[in-house]
């Protein structure tokens, strides 16, 4: 069975996403694949999704839609999540405006295997606690990366921190936190403030960086591991 950690990534998995309207979303996700799996061009996901989306709409209700699609030039499933800034209108079947979506592209010879896929997004999604922590910013394995726009907010102010004991965060994954990366960003944030969400992330997804921030013994040590993350060292 194909499991959904084999096809969704970090660099997939993206927060406090601009949406404005359906159609916005759609190509916000289209972007986000291609970005991510360089062969699958985003016009082609963009209209494979809007497509799918004339048969009906993926608005599975509660605030949830699963766009998905079998794909042309897809060989593997592929998976994106998003967490939207503010719900849109989705068409969903209870009439609520959406701001998660979880994203399923499948080869164009799809399989048992593929529509079991779904149905596993499908199911989690209708548990209403999964759908609490999916709007949390607690990002498993002991972190946390909260973040918002901010009015009067010029440039991206990062912080971090390393708490003397873990605490309850409402993670995905139901641990407690004690790593805290700081995010806030201009009202008028671009898909640049987005990447900076999606390299940190990326970073902390990696069980060798958080054990290096779990052991810096001062300050400065803390920043050293990001900056030497960073520089490739």
């Amino acid at each position: 069975m194909i499991r959904l950690e084999s096809i969704l990534t970090p660099g997939r998995s993206l927060v406090n996403v601009p949406g404005g309207s359906k159609k916005k979303a759609l190509e916000q996700i289209a972007n986000l694949i291609h970005r991510e799996v360089p062969d699958l061009a985003m016009q082609d996901v963009f209209e494979s999704l809007v497509a799918r989306e004339k048969l009906g709409s993926t608005g599975f209700g509660n605030g949830i839609a699963i766009p998905h699609c079998r794909l042309k030039g897809c060989t593997t499933p592929v998976s994106a999540l998003m967490h939207l800034d503010a719900p849109i209108d989705f068409d969903a079947i209870d009439g609520a405006p959406v701001d998660l979506l979880f994203v399923l592209l499948v080869p164009e010879a799809a399989t048992d295997a593929h529509l079991e896929l779904l149905r596993q997004i499908a199911s989690m999604l209708d548990r209403k606690e999964v759908r609490e922590k999916l709007g949390s910013t607690g990002f498993g394995n002991g972190i946390a990366i909260p973040h918002c726009r901010l009015k009067g907010c010029t440039t991206p102010v990062s912080a971090l921190m390393h708490l003397d004991a873990p605490i309850d965060f409402d993670a995905i994954d139901g641990a407690p936190v004690d790593l805290l990366f700081v995010l806030l960003v201009p009202e008028a944030a671009t898909d640049a403030h987005l990447e900076l969400l999606r390299q940190i992330a990326s970073m902390l997804d990696r069980k060798e960086v958080r054990e290096k921030l779990r052991s810096a013994p001062n300050n400065q040590a803390l920043y050293q591991v990001v900056l030497d993350e960073q520089n490739g060292q």
